[in-house]
């Protein structure tokens, strides 16, 4: 869409304007807000990056706390998993997601 704005030729009175250009600033529920007012704000921080790293771009939301905390969860359930599969794959039974165990 941003390209194909730009590739417009549009005529005013009796000459032509110059490019125009589109910048934009992208946000989606829920990753960027719990409600309606965070991704508005989360969206308008995106588009004032896009404008100040050059202009005629889109922008995703930048690195939040909220997204920090969910790739925290993320990476100890992968650890946990991960954990609990090589327990298995060495023939002892698995321990909880969670939960430390002792070596024998």
């Amino acid at each position: 869409m941003r390209a194909k704005i730009e590739g417009l030729t549009i005529r005013y009175g009796d000459g032509q304007l110059p490019p125009v250009t589109v910048s934009g600033g992208v946000a989606a529920w829920p990753d960027a807000g719990a409600n309606l007012m965070e991704l508005l704000r989360v969206a308008d921080d995106a588009l004032y990056r896009a404008k100040q790293n050059g202009r005629n771009r889109v922008e995703l939301p930048g690195e939040t706390a909220h997204g920090q905390a969910c790739e925290a969860v993320t990476d100890a359930a992968v650890t946990a998993l991960g954990e609990m599969l090589e327990e298995a794959g060495e023939g002892r039974p698995a321990a909880k997601a969670g939960r430390k165990t002792r070596a024998a």
